[in-house]
């Protein structure tokens, strides 16, 4: 029994199991055919030219152990194939591939030099850090390669084995301080010739010293006017404040010391007896500046005294002096100075009044033009220096990879050449300045990696893109160098030849390549190179203007009586021949664009001919022919003749079609045994007509009840003289009628079939009904295939059982 029963069961869960197979393989994913996933988690190396990693140092803004960002950037050398770049505002490495190593960089040797160089500064001793992607996944020395750009995190933790974090307070001029941290080694001492950490004291030495912000203690002092530009007494950086170190007793702090573990505050006051602070605000400053005038001097100091000392001074962590104080005139720099305000009262920059504590620096930052090129669109805009950055752009950028600017050579950009190699660009770049050409900067944003892109430059030669006050004649389109077609390549929209005689118009005709042959766009052209296509024009002076339904869907162009391109769907072509003339050397795609042109299509309509604005005739007798070809669409109609009502242009015109409607027929069908015959009715698509009534057939002991477009009754029902309108679309759906031996077999329409009702009231459909039987079939076999299931599982229970016996 227990193997017939265990039989019985697995026989039911088998059954279960395969009628759940079906909905369970349709509905899910189980069975993709997509990408391969490398499982190893290997990945190539970096290399790409622009591939960088970002290694963000995240200190925090409240400690006092700082990295030397010059002493790092000193350090950062030595890797091969790699341009280390250190931002001290951003806090920043920057790890970037200059793609001259093939086989690319292990990020190993990346991470290393990273480490080495920060663990050589005392931070680097006091805290260890670990690196962390976006993902939370930590990155060693040894961690896979990469090959893309991505940014590594710092996270931070004091090694408290032998360091100790101190708080900090501070005072300036009594003015309480954000509380900061500092770590300090604790003292050691030597037991049995053993080590010993002491952790209630640390030490204070002259290489960790006392917890002082040095930028607090010195300022630049403006008069006696400063020799140099260097950071000593002598060109101007004096200690104008003192201070005064103590621990959480208020006992005064010196160094070197060792000292228990205690918070510490520091006291900056100014020198207010010596010195007077000059706080000069100005829009070209993140921040106000302060600069010193020294009181001891007599004469005071003057708003050039000032102006001089801001060219000179340097901000803390920076090579460059507040301002230039070249940039006092409008041109091509970044700002231009204009004058002082003091306390209301304008002076001249280099004025000789003595000037006050508080003083306003006015000035303007300069604008200038930068063409963003993305995908084939361009977009120009003004930008002031102050205010530029990538959110400028306001063209569609998803998925870019990055951004480049176009070489510059002799001053100019170039967009072609063998010096064409554009550089990977960085929005803080401090050099920018040098990018800006006669007041324009080119970006092209890459969609691929930068060290496998070509790119494909067109060339508007007379003509430009967009507007002529643009300037934009070139616009340069990336493709990626993996077996790249020329199908691949996105095509910028027109250009516009702006360049032509008077009385004379232009239209863009098509590319050339440098064998002045016209470029075809096909997957068949190869390309391995950079490529320069340059803009076709054809010169008219007249335009035939072709309105469908107010829809201008294209024109024919004329230079006195010969016509010389057309144009439609937006594409030119050249035309060769007479007036009247339609044979073509565009090609079989121009034959097709000016087929569709003289014979539009229209849902449930045919063109019949073309008028004018006063309804005179123009084009008629538009013969035509149906094509088929293998691309697509698949048919088309071929215009092989028309008439034309006019000999000359010498004006331009608008042409409008005239569209006649499409007939169609009702069929219809008795819907009995006896009425084999149908009855037709002839429609017009877009005009109304009235289904006929209860007339026209009769059925002895039945009363025609209504019209169904199935002979079952269960399809569309129509009342009896109900008015029906046939739309285009609706006549476009329709099929061709078969019915034999009737001459409106094979036209386009429908049947209607009489839906007959007893005498007494009950419905009926006609006895010949051959409607859709496909519920009642599907209910049949699913219910015969259940019996065979069952019967199946019964033999198979009984051979068991027959063979236990």
């Amino acid at each position: 029994m227990k193997t017939e029963k265990r039989l019985t069961m697995a026989l039911s869960v088998l059954v279960a199991l395969m009628m759940l197979a079906v909905p369970l393989a349709s509905s899910s994913n189980l069975f993709v055919d997509g990408g391969q996933t490398n499982s190893n988690g290997d990945a190539p190396n970096l290399g790409a030219a622009g591939d960088i990693i970002t290694f963000e140092l995240n200190i925090p803004e409240n400690s006092l152990d700082k990295l030397n960002y010059t002493t790092l950037k000193a350090a950062l050398t030595g890797v091969a194939g790699i341009i280390f770049s250190v931002d001290e505002k951003k806090g920043t490495i920057l790890a970037i591939a200059d793609g001259t190593q093939v086989s690319g960089i292990a990020i190993e040797s990346i991470i290393s030099k990273v480490n080495t160089a920060i663990d050589a500064q005392f931070r680097g001793k006091a805290y260890s850090h670990e690196w962390m992607d976006s993902n939370g996944s930590v990155y060693y020395a040894d961690s896979e390669n990469i090959n893309k750009s991505f940014t590594l995190s710092a996270k931070w933790a004091l090694n408290d084995d032998a360091y100790a974090e101190i708080n900090v307070n501070s005072t300036i001029d009594g003015v309480a301080q954000e509380v900061k941290t500092k770590a300090y080694a604790y003292s050691t001492y030597t037991d049995n010739e053993t080590d010993v950490v002491d952790k209630t004291q640390i030490v204070i030495t002259a290489d960790n010293g006392l917890p002082v912000d040095e930028s607090l203690i010195k300022g630049y002092v403006f008069n006696p006017k400063p020799v140099a530009n260097a950071k000593d007494a002598a060109a101007g950086y004096i200690k104008v404040y003192d201070h005064k170190v103590t621990d959480s007793s208020n006992k005064e702090i010196t160094s070197p010391s060792t000292i228990a573990v205690s918070d510490l505050t520091v006291t900056y006051t100014f020198n207010s007896q010596d010195y007077k602070k000059v706080v000069i605000s100005s829009n070209i400053f993140e921040e106000p500046v302060t600069l010193y005038a020294d009181k001891n001097v007599a004469a005071g100091y003057t708003y050039s005294d000032v102006f001089s000392a801001l060219g000179k001074a340097t901000p803390e962590g920076k090579t460059k002096s507040y301002i230039d104080t070249s940039f006092t005139k409008d041109g091509e720099n970044s700002y231009t100075m204009k004058n002082w305000t003091d306390n209301g009262e304008t002076y001249a920059l280099k004025s000789e009044s003595l000037a006050g504590a508080e003083l306003t620096l006015n000035a303007d930052y300069n604008k200038f033009n930068v063409t963003f090129m993305v995908k084939g669109q361009v977009q120009v805009a003004e930008v002031p220096y102050g205010e530029f950055s990538e959110s400028v752009c306001t063209l569609d950028t998803t998925g870019m990879t990055k951004w480049v600017s176009l070489p510059v050579v002799d001053g100019n950009v170039i967009y072609s050449g063998n010096n064409f190699v554009p550089d990977i660009f960085n929005f803080n770049d401090p050099k920018l300045q040098e990018k800006i050409v006669n007041n324009n900067l080119v970006l092209v944003a890459l969609f691929t990696d930068p060290a496998k892109t070509l790119y494909v430059t067109f060339d508007a030669k007379s003509g430009y893109f967009g507007d002529k006050e643009s300037g934009v004649q070139n616009i340069v389109v990336p493709i990626s160098s993996k077996d790249a077609t020329a199908d691949q390549i996105i095509l910028p929209n027109d250009p516009t030849n702006y360049t032509v005689a008077q009385g004379t118009k232009s239209v863009f005709a098509y590319w050339y390549d440098g064998e002045n042959t016209k470029y075809e766009f096909s997957s068949e052209t190869k390309i391995d190179k950079n490529i320069v296509l340059n803009a076709e024009y054809i010169n008219y002076k007249y335009t035939v203007s072709f309105n469908v339904d107010n829809n201008i869907t294209g024109h024919l162009y004329y230079s006195a009586d010969k016509l010389v391109a057309f144009e439609c769907n937006g594409i030119a072509y050249k035309y060769s021949g007479g007036l009247n003339d339609i044979k073509l050397t565009s090609g079989e795609d121009g034959s097709r664009a000016l087929s569709a042109l003289l014979y539009p299509t229209k849902a449930g309509y045919t063109i019949s001919e073309w008028k004018d604005a006063d309804g005179n005739t123009m084009i008629s007798s538009i013969l035509h022919d149906t094509y088929s070809v293998a691309t697509n669409p698949p048919k088309y109609e071929q215009v092989t003749g028309v008439t034309l009502h006019y000999t000359t242009v010498k004006e331009d015109m608008t042409l409008y079609a005239n569209f006649e409607a499409k007939e169609y027929v009702i069929a219809y069908n008795g819907n009995t045994a006896t009425m084999t015959n149908v009855l037709p009715q002839i429609g017009t698509v877009d005009q109304s007509l009235n289904l006929f009534g209860d007339s026209v057939f009769g059925n002895e002991g039945y009363v025609l009840k209504e019209w169904n477009t199935r002979p079952d009754g269960k399809g569309t029902t129509y009342e009896l003289g109900a008015s029906l309108t046939l739309t285009g679309s609706e006549f476009e759906k329709l099929g061709k009628l078969s019915i034999e031996n009737s001459d409106i077999s094979n036209k386009e329409g429908f049947t209607l079939y009489a839906i007959w009702e007893k005498s007494n009231g009950n419905a009926t459909p006609g006895d010949n009904t051959d409607g859709d039987n496909d519920n009642s079939n599907t209910d049949t076999y699913l219910l015969a295939g259940i019996l065979v299931v069952i019967i199946i599982l019964i033999i198979v229970v009984a051979v068991v059982l027959r063979k236990k016996n």
